[in-house]
């Protein structure tokens, strides 16, 4: 298992910043999967909980909506 701990200092509109970093990250690790597929990635941080929980903001409004 690996943990990954991120924190950053981000402009006051971070939503393309946070797409950004989360979508490099993944990359990185998408990567370190494929070197290492018996390890388990997880993601912390600032900007992975920013980015979750705009998803989630994001869904729970299509759902509302219908």
């Amino acid at each position: 298992m690996a943990g990954i701990a991120v924190s950053f200092s981000l402009p006051d509109n971070s939503n393309v910043a946070v797409g950004e970093i989360t979508d490099h990250f993944q990359g990185l690790v998408g990567q370190a999967k494929a070197d290492f597929p018996d390890i388990d990635f997880y993601f912390t941080g600032d900007v992975f909980i920013s980015h979750v929980m705009t998803g989630a903001a994001t869904n729970d409004m299509q759902v509302l909506t219908r």
